[in-house]
């Protein structure tokens, strides 16, 4: 038993040895998702975390409304 012991504690040192990951760059976004990203093409983006990206990176011309109408989001009426 203590010898099993010994060995975890000789692995969660070790493990905590381990290098980190070198820092992103300053022009790159880093974005921890639930699930992996399989495409942020909006065609193509339909799982749950392609969508939360894409909504949140994305600027949208027009969005839907309450009622399914196509109304101005980023877009302007002049």
């Amino acid at each position: 038993m203590k010898s099993l012991l010994a060995l975890c504690a000789m692995a969660i040192l070790l493990v905590g040895c381990a290098k980190a990951p070198p820092p992103a760059a300053k022009d790159t976004l880093v974005w921890a998702t639930v699930s992996p990203v399989h495409s942020l093409d909006i065609a193509h983006g339909f799982d749950n975390s392609g969508t939360l990206v894409q909504f949140a990176v994305l600027d949208t011309v027009v969005t839907l409304d309450r009622d399914g109408k196509v109304v101005p989001s980023g877009a302007v009426r002049k």
